[in-house]
Formats: structure tokens, C-alpha cells, sequence
């Protein structure tokens, strides 16, 4: 039962952070040690259906009122002080960062762990190199069938970056051109317009979750040296725009209330952590 309720707090904690695009929801889950847990689960689904099935749906009723709240209620407030909130997440990430260095148990430094790194740190560059899209996707009158194909084209997507952790799933939202149309049908329960992403990523994770466990299983250390360039380079990606003037004193101070409180969260959470 202790596992389960943990998992749907993470989840809904991860759940209210990843809404905000460039942080990466599989990094966090990282941080919170579920990563490896959620994919184990999800690639050996009917192996222990039971057990794996109830830990799933706890991380999922977690996580999707976190998704809720971010886009009713916070949504706005991100979107008005991105400048300055966009250090206190960039805190949060780099304060778990020691947990991903953790999990890579690197014995000694080699040219390959390096390697992995840049490779990690490369990929997440090179996607917010995508140029951004202004779909007018679903409009309010009438939804056509390549509307359905492009979102469930997004959802698969959108799965990629929920598996490899380091991408941003909302990021990737702004790349399609979706982000606003996304969170505003979340904060207003529009089952409809999700429904289609939801599906292909679901699809998507179930296809792709058996390979990245096979990679898990059979090469961590290189796995999770990708996963740290993934981490650093995607804390440098959230900045989009530099504080002006008073912004700074406020962004420095929220990036320390990140760091800190970020220590005893994940600290916390490695304690108590499943795997």
C-alpha cells in the first residue's frame, strides 16, 4: 500500500511541474526514483498485471490533477513571470541532479561516459532547434480527419519525450504549436481534443517502453550518462528570456528556494524511494 500511495503523490507532483514547458517529466520522475519502476511496469504489464496495473493508475490519478491544477490555476501565473519562475524549476532540476549522477554509478570516468554525455546534451539542444509551428488545429466548429491524424501524430510524439527523460513533453507542445490549446482543454476538461493525443501516447508508450527497459536492464551507467546530458542541457534550454531590472533579485532568490527546497525534496524522496 506504501508504494502505491507514493506513487500518487510523485505523480502528482510531477504532474503540476511538467506542465511547464522544458521541464522534463522522466527527469523528475528520475529525481523521484519511480523512473525506472514506471518503465518495469509498463513493459512487463501482463506479467504481474495486478501489482503493476494498481502501481501505474496511482502515479496516473496523481499525476493528471497535477496537470489540472498547473493549467487552471498556475498556468497563467507561469505563463505572465516566466522570466523569473523559470529559475526557481531550473533550481529544482539541478538540485536532483547528484540523484541522476547516483543512479549512473560510474566506478571510473572513461571516454564513453563522456561521450554519452555530449550525446545526451546534443539531442536536447538539437530539438529546440525545431522551428515552432501555428497550427490552427480542432477549431471550435468542426474537426476533420487530419486534425485527428496530427494529434495522434503530437501524442506519439509526446511519448518519446515522456520516455527519454530530459524532454520537455510541453516543449515539445510549443514546437507543434499546441501548448496554449493543450493546457486551456486541460483546465477545461476537454476530453474530446485530449482524447486522441492521449490514446496515441498511450499506444506509443506501451510500443517504445520495452526497449528503453532493455537499455535500463543492459547498459545503465552509458543510459543514464545520456540522461545527465539530457538534464544539464535541459536546464539550460528553460531560458528563453533574461530578467530585467528587480527580476533579477526575485529570479535569485527563487533559484535558491529551488535548490534548497529541491535537496530536502529529493533527499527526501531517495530515502523512502522504491527501486
Amino acid at each position: 500500500m506504501k508504494r502505491y500511495i507514493l506513487a500518487l503523490i510523485k505523480g502528482f507532483i510531477i504532474g503540476v511541474m511538467m506542465v511547464v514547458p522544458g521541464v522534463s517529466g522522466g527527469t523528475l520522475a528520475i529525481i523521484f526514483g519511480i523512473y525506472s519502476g514506471l518503465i518495469d511496469a509498463i513493459s512487463n504489464l501482463f506479467k504481474n498485471f495486478k501489482q503493476n496495473a494498481l502501481f501505474l493508475l496511482s502515479f496516473i490519478i496523481g499525476a493528471l490533477p497535477g496537470f489540472y491544477v498547473t493549467s487552471r490555476f498556475l498556468g497563467p501565473l507561469i505563463t505572465q513571470y516566466s522570466t523569473i519562475v523559470v529559475f526557481l524549476f531550473a533550481g529544482l532540476i539541478l538540485a536532483g541532479l547528484p540523484v541522476v549522477v547516483r543512479k549512473a554509478q560510474i566506478q571510473k570516468l572513461h571516454w564513453q561516459h563522456l561521450l554519452a554525455i555530449l550525446l545526451g546534451i546534443a539531442f536536447i539542444v538539437g530539438v529546440t532547434f525545431i522551428p515552432e509551428t501555428n497550427v490552427a488545429i480542432i477549431g471550435s466548429d468542426s474537426v476533420t480527419f487530419v486534425d485527428i491524424l496530427f494529434l495522434l501524430l503530437v501524442g506519439f510524439v509526446c511519448c518519446l519525450s515522456i520516455l527519454l527523460p530530459g524532454i520537455s513533453t510541453f516543449h515539445m507542445l510549443y514546437v507543434f504549436g499546441l501548448y496554449d490549446k493543450v493546457t486551456t482543454a486541460i483546465a477545461n476538461l476537454d476530453i474530446l481534443f485530449l482524447l486522441p493525443i492521449g490514446i496515441s501516447m498511450l499506444i506509443g508508450i506501451l510500443l517504445l517502453s520495452k526497449v528503453v527497459n532493455y537499455l535500463l536492464k543492459n547498459f545503465p551507467t552509458i543510459v543514464y550518462c545520456v540522461i545527465i546530458g539530457f538534464v544539464v542541457a535541459s536546464v539550460v534550454v528553460m531560458f528563453k528570456a533574461w530578467p530585467a531590472g528587480l527580476e533579477w533579485l526575485w529570479s535569485i532568490l527563487l533559484f535558491i528556494l529551488g535548490l534548497v527546497g529541491g535537496y530536502f525534496l529529493f533527499n527526501n524522496a531517495r530515502k523512502i524511494q522504491e527501486e
